[in-house]
């Protein structure tokens, strides 16, 4: 076997681990309806329906339901308190939104600001912080 190949049968192995941490998780996951098209890091998203879950520490998957697209999130240690409630948190500057928080009411997963956000923090530092409520599990 050469190098490559152990590579990918490695990767291979990661990654069947992670979908199935993914389907153990399902029960603690968060399910939201986002109105406005939104980014998370580098990545952009639509609007739509979307389910969050933590398959591993520190890190968040957010599934689109509509298209089974799934994006994989780091999060900053030590978020801060949990609302009663799950909700997705958001910063919005003008018409840009990104994903700043994740609560599925019992705890906190905060999100690092991406590049494109610290730039525009720069031109327009005040911004407003939008949550919208989830449902927890389906």
């Amino acid at each position: 076997m050469n190098r490559n190949s152990v590579l990918r049968a490695l990767a291979s192995i990661a990654l069947s681990a992670l979908l199935g941490a993914v389907a153990l998780n399902a029960q603690d996951s968060v399910t939201v309806t986002v109105p406005f098209n939104f980014s998370v890091g580098s990545n952009s998203l639509t609007a739509g329906d979307y389910r969050v879950t933590q398959p591993v520490p520190g890190i968040l998957a957010i599934r689109s339901v509509g298209d089974n697209s799934t994006i994989l999130a780091g999060t900053i240690p030590g978020g801060g308190p949990s609302s009663a409630q799950p909700k997705l948190t958001f910063h919005q500057y003008g018409s840009y939104y990104f994903l700043s928080a994740v609560s599925n009411g019992t705890r906190v997963w905060t999100m690092p600001k991406s590049f494109e956000e610290r730039q525009l923090l720069t031109k327009t530092p005040s911004h407003i912080s939008l949550g919208i409520l989830a449902s927890k599990g389906k």
